[in-house]
């Protein structure tokens, strides 16, 4: 599309018009319920190890865990594209970050290895709409980089603190 011109003897078709403003708003939501939801999906991360010395958990647990945390995640991305379609990305945003909400309250009511077991594919759901919702940008792939490597570091800090998960 191009804008026509006031001046006499300048061609209005070389006159690019000026693109669409877009508002930033959006992307900053973007950027912090990615990092939300990759708050989240560490959470449980640091707990892995009280769960393992409070309940005698064995390293074969620990990596079921981490393999239900997979396939609900993996299994949640091959539907993403019909989800994205149907509700949108911003739908999809808003339940990836509903979903982790979910997540945490069962973790936080149910401190068992069951509360655990039900949680972590909810996280999964959880990380794979927010992936599935967002487009590939660089500053979400920071974003990414951030939830996971700082907040665990965090979760970790307040898992020393705590005696039991």
């Amino acid at each position: 599309m191009t804008a026509v011109s006031a001046e006499p003897g300048v061609n209005a078709s070389a006159v690019p018009a000026a693109p669409p403003r877009r508002s930033r708003s959006g992307f900053g939501a973007a950027v912090f319920a990615f990092l939300i939801v990759m708050a989240v999906a560490t959470l449980p991360s640091p707990l892995y190890g009280l769960y393992r010395v409070r309940d005698n958990l064995s390293a074969l647990t620990i990596t079921v865990v981490f393999a239900i945390f997979a396939a609900s995640t993996i299994a949640v991305l091959r539907l993403d594209s019909a989800i994205v379609a149907r509700i949108g990305r911003r739908g999809a945003m808003l339940s990836a970050v509903a979903t982790m909400m979910v997540a945490v309250g069962v973790l936080a009511a149910w401190k068992d290895l069951p509360g655990l077991g039900l949680s972590v594919p909810v996280i999964g759901a959880g990380v794979a709409l927010d992936l599935g919702a967002s487009a590939p940008n660089t500053v979400l792939g920071f974003a990414i980089l951030v939830g996971l490597g700082v907040v665990v570091s965090g979760w970790a800090l307040l898992g020393r603190r705590q005696v039991r998960p």
